[in-house]
């Protein structure tokens, strides 16, 4: 698959080990996702993980990526040697298909709004919509998906 268009690009996601186990990672990326795809009108979210993270379960239920493929078998000139990554992305229509399944995630179930619930509370045309911020958010990793987007060939 070719992604093209404007991509938004999550970093690395770190957890302080002792609020490791909570969902954090789970929240986090989709937090900063769906900001990148609503404030930047992005087509798709990319990533990168090593091997070790790849052939976990880490890429498609913690960071809620659709697609893990092999991007590099070799020399990674930030590591001064050889190494082995995997691209991860997720297309926004991926992304709105899998934010409806977060009440069944197996880890941790995030109740969303029903009908007979209310839901959150939207804005009126009156009202003026709050700005994106620009600095992502700490801690996370999609501190650039939050605050950057770039357009793709």
């Amino acid at each position: 698959m070719r992604l093209s268009g404007t991509l938004s690009h999550s970093g690395s996601t770190w957890v302080d080990p002792a609020w490791r186990g909570q969902g954090l990672a789970m929240l986090m990326t989709r937090l900063t996702r769906a900001l990148s795809f609503r404030n930047h009108a992005v087509v798709a979210n990319t990533g990168f993980v090593r091997q070790s993270l790849a052939d976990t379960p880490v890429p498609i239920h913690s960071y809620g990526y659709a697609h893990v493929e092999k991007c590099l078998d070799g020399w990674f000139p930030p590591q001064g040697g050889s190494e082995i990554l995997y691209l991860c992305w997720i297309t926004a229509e991926e992304f709105r298909a899998k934010l409806a399944t977060l009440p069944d995630h197996p880890r941790y179930p995030v109740p969303l709004p029903t009908a007979g619930r209310p839901g959150p509370r939207r804005l009126t045309a009156a009202e003026p919509a709050p700005r994106p911020h620009s600095a992502g958010l700490a801690g996370s990793a999609g501190c650039g998906a939050a605050g950057s987007a770039a357009r793709a060939p």
